[in-house]
């Protein structure tokens, strides 16, 4: 996973709630620079950051470790016997 996908993930996630860096920021109570740097690539977000943001986003963390490229989801299969 590329730090460049996390922070487009964490941006393109914050432009689809509808909130600006400003009011996430205070939501999440973090730096806006902070979130500048995570938003641009500079910085990789901790996994306790991406639960925050996870929570407050209403998005599940995987989503957040997809590929950019990756715009849908990912479909799970899971085969259980019948016993």
């Amino acid at each position: 996973m590329e730090t460049e996908d996390i922070g487009w993930r964490l941006k393109r996630a914050r432009e689809m709630v509808g909130l600006s860096r400003a009011e996430a920021t205070t939501l999440l109570g973090i730096h806006p620079q902070y979130m500048a740097d995570i938003e641009g690539g500079r910085r990789t977000p901790s996994m306790s950051m991406l639960r925050k943001v996870s929570l407050a986003y209403g998005m599940p963390v995987w989503w957040f470790l997809l590929p950019k490229d990756v715009e849908g989801g990912m479909t799970i299969t899971i085969n259980i016997p019948i016993i």
